[in-house]
């Protein structure tokens, strides 16, 4: 077989799709289901259709509280949020990108839980997005650039 390539990756291109929507409760459900109806359109099994809105659904949040925090009297057109797709054969690429503030220091949270072993009145009420984030995905990256976040997220999955 020699001068033959063979390759298990899939030769098709990767899909790509941009969804526009804003850092809003509706804004987010909005974003949330055209992204499950993408994915299972591209024949992802439920499970991975799951996890990926689990983890859009927090990290959206996470734009509506905090990185629009302080513009929450503003119009919804004053929150533009974005969600940027590419699908692989064996990998979901979603950043999402908004124009609010930016991370403390420009980092991410590091994703640990928070300590469980306190009095039950000293749970803390929250902390658990970012774990969750990052023990859901393959990578997550932060950048800021020209006044914009993303958040970049990297799933396993497959579509063959």
């Amino acid at each position: 077989m020699s001068g033959h390539i063979i390759s298990t990756a899939s030769d098709r291109p990767p899909l790509t799709i941009r969804i526009d929507g804003s850092a809003t409760e509706t804004g987010t459900r909005d974003i949330l289901q055209q992204v499950t109806q993408w994915l299972t359109h591209n024949n992802q099994p439920g499970d991975i259709i799951s996890t990926v809105e689990l983890v859009l659904a927090e990290a959206i949040n996470n734009i509506v509280e905090h990185a629009y925090a302080e513009t929450a009297e503003r119009s919804v057109r004053k929150k533009p949020l974005w969600a940027d797709l590419t699908l692989t054969s064996q990998q979901l690429h979603v950043t999402l990108s908004d124009a609010g503030v930016p991370f403390p220091d420009e980092t991410l949270p590091n994703g640990n839980l928070p300590d469980l072993n306190v009095a039950l009145d000293d749970l803390p009420e929250g902390g658990f997005g970012w774990f969750l984030i990052f023990s859901q995905t393959q990578s997550v990256r932060y950048h800021r650039e020209a006044g914009k976040n993303s958040l970049s997220l990297g799933f396993k999955c497959g579509t063959e």
